[in-house]
């Protein structure tokens, strides 16, 4: 399943329709789907609805942007993903997406003391090359570990199948630690077109 999607709902980075993406999802034979809009969960309840009407599973979730410390004025951050678990995870997601912008700065950001307000009910990834495990090595690792002490099972650290560059290495310094700190590791396509064309 795809579990990193954006739509058209990101704003500046997604491209597809939500009929597009239910529409691919089915012609490719998968029966659930999830959106991961960059800080905003506006399309939900549609996407909800379209899943509903082509008996696919809806995963709903959104992609933030962590960092230190929200009082601090700083366009230091690294993306962060979550998926809500049970209707108490969605309300959750709700809340950090309200308390992220509440705490907009370029961005809408949350930090550790806000996810450990509304982790409950929740998943958490490591997202992408823009995630929290990219950079400082030190500092992502204290990050990984400091989640995980939150999440414990729940949290998943994230591989990429695209042909960025550095992706490779990238991967293996993920790989590194999910046997590091005994985390498991989901595939993901950070997709933001529904087929390859679309790109182009």
């Amino acid at each position: 399943y795809n579990l990193h999607t954006q739509s058209e709902y990101s704003v500046m980075d997604g491209y597809s329709s939500l009929e597009k993406i239910v529409e691919t999802v089915k012609e490719m034979g998968q029966t659930a789907v999830s959106l991961t809009e960059h800080g905003v969960m506006s399309s939900c309840y549609p996407m909800y609805e379209l899943c509903k009407k082509n008996n696919i599973k809806f995963i709903p979730g959104v992609e933030l942007y962590y960092v230190d410390d929200v009082t601090v004025k700083d366009r230091v951050m690294k993306h962060i993903i979550f998926y809500a678990k049970d209707f108490e995870g969605y309300k959750n997601l709700l809340q950090l997406v309200s308390e992220s912008h509440k705490n907009y700065y370029y961005k809408p950001r949350c930090d550790i003391d806000i996810i450990k307000k509304y982790f409950k009910g929740l998943i958490c990834t490591t997202a992408c090359m823009g995630g929290i495990l990219s950079k400082d090595k030190d500092k992502a690792q204290n990050d990984l570990i400091a989640l995980k002490e939150i999440f414990k099972d729940d949290l998943y650290i994230e591989l990429h199948t695209n042909n960025m560059d550095g992706q490779i290495e990238f991967n293996k310094w993920c790989i590194e630690n999910a046997n590091l700190y005994n985390i498991k590791m989901i595939p993901a396509s950070d997709s933001h077109y529904s087929v390859i064309n679309d790109s182009k």
